[in-house]
């Protein structure tokens, strides 16, 4: 199964808000992905 750039997209904003709702954004808690069609490329939120 393939997911879209923008599927990918609102998956990780979503994890983000998540990860936000946690408390956890500093400078240890993020979340990242790698890219749908890059696979030697990661997006970061």
């Amino acid at each position: 199964m393939t997911t879209s750039l923008s599927e990918t997209i609102k998956q990780l904003v979503t994890a983000n808000h998540i990860v936000a709702d946690h408390g956890v954004v500093d400078g240890f808690g993020h979340v990242s992905v790698r890219h749908p069609e890059r696979s030697d490329h990661f997006l970061l939120y």
